[in-house]
């Protein structure tokens, strides 16, 4: 089942947490000691963006899964 996270929802976790992506990995969330939210260790820019397939958060650089 898939989950979708709003910035509410991430903000009330611990941190950090890890999160399942489709693919089946996990994706680390963090939080600097500046406040700023961390995706695979991109700084979140623009959170909760609906989208017909889920909600988006835009970050500031490429999260890439080892392979």
């Amino acid at each position: 089942m898939t989950r979708r996270f709003t910035a509410a929802d991430v903000l009330a976790m611990d941190f950090p947490v890890e999160v399942p992506t489709l693919s089946g990995s996990m994706l680390k969330i963090d939080k600097t000691t500046a406040g700023d939210l961390l995706v695979g260790g991109q700084k979140v820019v623009k959170a909760d963006m609906m989208a017909s397939n889920g909600i988006i958060h835009g970050i500031d650089g490429v999260i890439t899964e080892n392979l």
